[in-house]
């Protein structure tokens, strides 16, 4: 990531959140390479570190699909040697920034000459159309131009990150997740200890906890795949409360029993993928009633990620 950036380089700029860095993101990457390369500009994308939601109107803003440490690299992953990615600082000053004036601080600071933008992107305080944004920019030499959709080719509707935060998080859709995200969503977070009920009854789990800021898909119970030390493991993920074991908790954890591990993970940061949803997390009558959907759970998980690559 440039810290500063060199005023005589002239680029070629992409603005936004770029939460998920999707297929759609991917495509926009796409064009604007393209365009960098027909007109010898440097690619550059400029992004932030965390919603600028969360500073407007925290209550309305979304849960993250990518922390910034993901999405770099992501965003990095998908462009030549040579493109730049600029995390900005959303701070009172570029709140107050409208259009025009974002476009010039570009222009400015950064040396971009052209902008590419998302389909429905907008910026600055006002929140201009595309109309207007194409206005601001020709008024300050800046070339403006618009990067095609591109439609999820189950549904037909566009792939953007609030339609994978829908299957994510209401919907419990892990395969149209993996499907708009180009890979599957993956859960970060550090193994801590927990109620140590599960080994008790021959599911013993990681405990893991994730940055509160990002998605979490709905509650229940998925297969999964998680990743230690650059070795795969199948295994079943519990996103829930666990009602069976401690009916007064509302607190929703996520805990993982891990197929064919018995090493000891205190303290590690693991990446979880939930690969497909099995069931809802409901109340048993007992402990043993529990253990004994919980083995027809593995099973059934273990099948499905037979099938899935």
């Amino acid at each position: 990531m440039p810290m500063t950036a060199t005023k005589d380089i002239q680029r070629i700029a992409t603005i936004g959140m770029f939460d998920g860095v999707h297929r759609g993101h991917a495509l926009l990457l796409d064009e604007l390479c393209r365009r960098a390369a027909a007109a010898s500009l440097v690619p550059t994308v400029f992004t932030f570190a965390d919603h600028p939601l969360r500073q407007i109107a925290p209550d309305k803003c979304p849960p993250l699909l990518t922390d910034i440490v993901a999405k770099e690299a992501l965003l990095h992953s998908l462009l030549p040697v040579g493109a730049e990615v600029y995390i900005l600082r959303f701070d009172a000053k570029m709140r107050a920034m409208s259009a025009a004036d974002f476009i010039d601080m570009l222009r400015e600071d950064y040396g971009v000459r052209a902008i590419v933008r998302g389909h429905d992107h907008t910026f600055g305080h006002d929140r201009p159309s595309a109309d207007m944004l194409g206005r601001f920019a020709a008024a300050a030499g800046v070339q403006m131009s618009t990067a095609p959709v591109l439609l999820d080719e189950t549904t037909g509707q566009a792939v953007c990150s609030s339609a994978i935060r829908r299957a994510i998080v209401s919907d419990g859709d892990m395969d149209a997740a993996a499907r708009m995200l180009g890979r599957a969503y993956a859960l970060v977070g550090k193994v801590v200890s927990g109620r140590r009920i599960g080994r008790t009854i021959g599911f013993p789990t990681a405990n893991i906890r994730t940055d509160a800021r990002m998605a979490v898909p709905r509650c229940g119970v998925y297969a999964a795949t998680v990743d230690i030390a650059g070795r795969r493991y199948g295994a079943m993920l519990n996103i829930g409360t666990a009602p069976t074991v401690n009916a007064a908790d509302t607190e929703v954890r996520l805990e993982v029993h891990i197929f064919d591990f018995d090493g000891d993970i205190y303290g590690a940061t693991l990446s979880v993928e939930p690969r497909r949803y099995l069931r809802a997390e409901c109340r048993f009558a007992d402990v043993s009633s529990l253990s004994a959907r919980l083995r027809d759970d593995a099973a059934a998980a273990k099948a499905i990620l037979a099938e899935i690559p």
